[in-house]
């Protein structure tokens, strides 16, 4: 091995090159400088293990909290308005304008301004199906077995065939302005603003579909000292009238049909003995399921009239002004249901006149948000 070190005689001291043996001054013999041993690290019989190398990840960008308050302040008004529309279209009723319950009671019918009708089991009040005729609600009623339902808005009238959850429309007449309606088995019957009491005769065709012929009545209009009909309804088999005139007057009627012409006529039956305007103006009207009875809403009672007295049995103060709404009774009078313009239904107590129930008229979905 070559070094490059200078080495140095022992005995004179002389300057010797690094590959004498001898000093060329003295002659003494100059021992070669000890070489370094090369010390190699024992190898070890594994593989070295080498460290995964990373690639450095790019940090994405943090967004600070003050731009996200920013955000939230410009974005949530939009979010606001957009739910708020929304809602409107879906969900909101804007008022309850129709009520009608099945003659056993197990179902009840709401049908709102914005052109919803719901139906609804109850007693549990659970939201069956819906029913969208497109236009505000102003009518509803059950046929005599419940398993059809008449729908009148602001332009037609329609026929609905009930069967479990669903509803399949039948029949459709091309009217407005109904008051008061009824459906027997063989007959429709509909009193409109102007007084007039249509029928229609309901046969089915070859299919076996049931449709409504023409026309096939139009009796005289009702009137009372030239005054319209504000309020009218009928009894479930169609065979009662009640019809309240602008003069808060409450007149009876029966409809009664020829025995060999099968012509039906309108007979007046009188006035209830007490004038229920004398407890505040009549605002609507509900016959018992069997219609003996007869529940009349007044500025803040709910009276209840037997039917052939023509005399008040019955009078339930109520806690606040009702207005012009929607009336039905149940079954068994105990409760009188109630559509308020807020949307909501009420059921009220008859004993106490206190609600005992409310229900909003709406999907399930906006009833929690309602509530």
């Amino acid at each position: 091995m070559t070094t490059s070190e200078k080495t140095y005689c022992p005995q004179c001291g002389a300057e010797q090159n690094p590959e004498d043996r001898f000093c060329g001054d003295c002659g003494t013999a100059i021992e070669a400088p000890p070489q370094k041993e090369e010390v190699s690290s024992p190898v070890s019989n594994k593989a070295a293990i080498t460290e995964p190398t990373t690639k450095p990840t790019q940090s994405k960008p943090k967004i600070s909290k003050r731009l996200l308050r920013i955000l939230v302040v410009i974005l949530l008004p939009f979010i606001i308005l957009l739910s708020y529309g929304v809602i409107l279209e879906n969900g909101d009723p804007g008022s309850v304008r129709a009520l009608a319950i099945s003659p056993d009671g197990s179902l009840l019918a709401s049908g709102g301004s914005n052109g919803k009708v719901m139906v609804w089991q109850l007693p549990e009040m659970d939201l069956l199906f819906e029913i969208e005729p497109g236009q505000a609600i102003q009518k509803l009623i059950f046929d005599q077995k419940g398993g059809r339902l008449v729908v009148a808005d602001s332009k037609t009238m329609a026929v609905y065939a009930i069967s479990g959850n669903v509803a399949k429309k039948v029949l459709t007449i091309e009217d407005e302005g109904w008051l008061g309606l009824c459906l027997d088995g063989e007959s429709l019957y509909g009193l409109n603003v102007h007084g007039e009491l249509k029928i229609w005769n309901q046969k089915k065709n070859w299919s076996g579909t049931p449709r409504i012929d023409n026309l096939i009545e139009t009796m005289e209009p009702i009137t009372h000292y030239n005054l319209n009909v504000r309020h009218a309804a009928f009894s479930l088999d169609c065979r009662k009238l009640v019809v309240l005139s602008s003069s808060d007057r409450v007149n009876l009627y029966h409809v009664k049909e020829e025995t060999l012409s099968g012509q039906k006529t309108l007979q007046a039956e009188g006035s209830l003995v007490e004038e229920p305007s004398r407890a505040g103006t009549p605002e609507a009207f509900a016959f018992s399921s069997d219609g003996k009875h007869l529940a009349i809403l007044n500025d803040y009672y709910v009276s209840f009239w037997d039917y052939a007295s023509k005399r008040r049995i019955k009078k339930t103060q109520l806690p606040y002004l009702p207005g012009d709404v929607p009336l039905v009774v149940d079954k068994d009078m105990k409760h009188a249901i109630v559509g308020w313009g807020n949307g909501t239904i009420e059921f009220l107590d008859m004993e106490t006149g206190q609600p005992t129930a409310t229900f909003y008229h709406g999907p399930a979905w906006y009833r929690m948000i309602k509530f």
